[in-house]
């Protein structure tokens, strides 16, 4: 099943549907839209609300606008023409500004009377479009993080890397979500950088009390929670800096396009290195609203982030649906090749049900199988532990956890017990939208343990050295439309970061993309190191782990734009007939076998919209995803949590 968290509105019937209404979206082309009545939104002034032909999604449109020029010096001109004022510039480059019309009728007149100026690229009305988040809350002791280091070698080799590196705090990861707590004990007050509503243009961005509101909490506790302090858990990078930037604000399960534009610019232009998204925009609207603002936010973090040296920008892959998971869509942000999309692995390396796949997977990492047959046995097995907003907000509650109700603005209590009292963490994280903070959190230790990498090097990097797992087939290149490059390896990507690319012969090597010109040759298969070049007499040439991995082919090509797993270039929206790669049957991991075809029907699970998606138990909701996008796989159960 799908968890979507939606925005709910309230209708308000007030006469028939309007009739007519359209905008011009980005390409030029004309987009019809199906007016449902008037609705009254609980926190603004929503004036229309507009229905998604085929399915259960709807958007809504105040007054506000969004306006991309040619060039800089001509908005005067604009405005005039299309009675519009001024409310904000969005874009540093002064051509990009957030307007206001008389009404959300005026709004889609002046979108098509601003699109046929010359001074005009786009012109589009700034949409309240549903949000999916991919997650599930999870425990607080470290001994329970079995992503971290578990008997059986199934794991993301933690301790090894933080030999190495436990990260930097020059490195800052922004978590664009529901906002986290701030005042955890279990984050560092001295890592943590001025946070930003991008919602209400303020610096308050504290979460609210429901349990959807904690999700950007948990996200960032298994990113940077901090290590060594006689509290909680351990996040991937605990000594990293975070930057808190909450997007949706007062319901988590919508935003208006323009708030994720500003989010994702802003955590670029305030030293974001890395930047962790667990949601993602609900495809099922990309019919009626035009994406094109996150289109140009993301490139901009990966071409101009870290003072040009680019940053990395994470999505969660998404939950699937009906706990089976889906086709990345090629219009969503998770198909973008400068996105690194994330899917999940279970405890035991094999791919989550609920996890979204496709050719633009980058990387799989760990979260929790999901049981969507009865509600006594929904987490199926360890999911992944982390904080939690404090006290009796968020999931845990006096040592029970708690998750959303159908409505979404109510929670209802469960039979699952919490590891501790307090009400600070939670053992019940998972969905891909755990799985995308623990692969960001070793990204951000390879920027800590090699600062002067490009983006495109780290992301290189942390793929090409990733484990292959869950007995699949991997293609030449090392991918695999499930598994992307592998399950993430944080030993081995620290190791290589710390020792650099494109070294000469004789130089210290980890594997074989340290060296510049040879392979990396080791005296024993298991040393961590080796020298660049030839082995003599007795040694091995080996570029494989010690921590239970096996060596990866570094497959795939690395453009300006980013790495390019498989899917074409450009902006996801322009293709929308792109067919999905074969998928390798594996017997042992249970995974389909689908067939590539030009309409992408073959026998594969075609996502019916979102990250998320949402189980109903009686009158329960379970919160698998919040925010745009949860993702939750299990081996032979979909989740769709972020």
């Amino acid at each position: 099943m799908r968890c979507f968290l939606f925005l709910m509105v309230l209708l308000v019937a007030s006469g028939p549907a309007w009739a007519g209404s359209f905008y011009i979206n980005s390409k030029g082309a004309r987009v019809e839209l199906v007016s449902a009545p008037r609705l009254t939104h609980e926190t603004q002034a929503v004036e229309r609300v507009f229905l998604v032909p085929g399915s259960e999604s709807s958007i809504s449109l105040g007054r506000q606008i969004m306006v991309r020029l040619h060039r800089p010096g001509t908005l005067g001109a604009v405005l005039q023409a299309t009675n519009l004022s001024l409310k904000e510039e969005l874009g540093r480059d002064k051509t990009l500004f957030l307007c206001e019309a008389r009404d959300a009728d005026a709004v889609l007149a002046a979108s098509v009377t601003a699109s046929a100026l010359a001074e005009v690229k786009w012109a589009l009305p700034d949409f309240s479009v549903p949000v999916e988040l991919y997650h599930r809350p999870n425990d607080t002791f470290y001994s329970m993080q079995w992503h971290h280091d578990q008997p059986s070698g199934v794991h993301i080799g933690s301790e090894a890397a933080w030999d190495i590196t436990m990260g930097d705090p020059s490195v800052v990861v922004a978590v664009i979500d529901t906002g986290f707590d701030n005042a955890h004990p279990d984050f560092d007050a001295n890592r943590l950088k001025t946070g930003y509503n991008s919602a209400t243009g303020s610096s308050d961005v504290s979460p609210g009390d429901r349990s959807a509101d904690a999700h950007g909490t948990v996200c960032a506790g298994a990113i940077a929670a901090s290590a060594d302090n006689n509290e909680g858990v351990v996040g991937i990078c605990p000594g990293c800096s975070l930057l808190n930037i909450k997007m949706m604000d007062g319901r988590p399960t919508s935003t208006q396009i323009s708030n994720g534009y500003k989010a994702i610019t802003y955590a670029s232009q305030n030293g974001a290195s890395v930047i962790s998204c667990s949601w993602g925009l609900d495809p099922n609207v990309i019919s009626q609203a035009d994406f094109q603002p996150y289109y140009d936010a993301i490139k901009e973090v990966v071409s101009q982030g870290r003072g040009g040296k680019g940053a990395v920008i994470l999505f969660a892959s998404g939950n699937g649906g009906g706990g089976v998971g889906g086709l990345i869509q090629a219009a969503e942000l998770q198909n973008m090749p400068e996105v690194m999309t994330v899917g999940g692995t279970g405890p035991d390396d094999y791919i989550v049900d609920y996890s979204d796949y496709g050719p633009n997977i980058s990387v799989v990492a760990p979260t929790g199988y999901l049981d969507y047959s009865a509600l006594n046995s929904f987490y199926d097995g360890p999911q992944i532990v982390s904080t939690d907003t404090t006290g009796s907000d968020g999931y845990s509650r006096a040592g029970i956890y708690w998750m959303s109700s159908s409505s979404i603005f109510t929670d209802t209590r469960t039979t699952f017990v919490e590891p501790d009292t307090s009400g600070n963490y939670s053992a019940y994280f998972s969905g891909t939208s755990a799985s995308c903070p623990i692969a960001a959190g070793v990204v951000a230790l390879v920027f800590s343990a090699n600062p002067d990498l490009t983006g495109a090097q780290a992301r290189t990097i942390v793929e090409q050295t990733a484990d292959k797992v869950g007995g699949a087939s991997y293609d030449s290149d090392g991918h695999h439309d499930r598994y992307g490059f592998g399950r993430v390896n944080s030993a081995r990507a620290v190791r290589v970061a710390s020792l650099g690319l494109d070294n000469a012969d004789g130089a210290q090597c980890a594997e074989d993309l340290n060296c510049a010109h040879s392979l990396c040759a080791k005296t024993h298969p298991d040393d961590a190191t080796g020298t660049c070049g030839e082995a003599t007499d007795g040694g091995v040439v080996d570029a494989g782990p010690d921590d239970g991995g096996s060596q990866i082919d570094a497959g795939g090509t690395q453009t300006d734009a980013g790495w390019d797993a498989g899917g074409s270039q450009g902006d996801p929206g322009a293709d929308q007939g792109q067919a999905p790669t074969d998928l390798d049957s594996n017997p042992d991991g249970g995974l389909p076998t689908a067939d590539s075809s030009s309409d992408g029907s073959a026998d594969q699970e075609q996502k019916s919209g979102g990250c998320n998606t949402t189980e109903a138990f009686g009158n329960l909701l379970l919160p698998i995803a919040f925010g745009a996008w949860l993702s939750l796989r299990r081996r032979r159960r979909e989740v769709l949590p972020c």
